[in-house]
């Protein structure tokens, strides 16, 4: 093969390789953004569980008060 070919070959496959990793990061980057969205989901949830329990507590001080 000649020599410039041979380069042209080579930076191909470098090419290759480097989208291959630039996908792979892109993919990885990804799946953290769902996991973090998930775990923010999660914490929203459990907020909610505490807020609604607090305000039947609440309610629970008011009753034993009004009697």
């Amino acid at each position: 093969m000649h020599p410039v070919h041979q380069v042209q070959a080579d930076l191909q496959v470098q090419v290759v390789h480097l989208v291959l990793q630039v996908l792979q990061v892109l993919k990885e980057q990804q799946a953290l953004k769902e996991q973090q969205a998930h775990k923010e989901q999660l914490v929203l949830k459990e907020l909610k569980v505490q807020m609604v329990h607090q305000a039947h507590q609440v309610h629970l001080v008011q009753a034993v008060f009004q009697v």
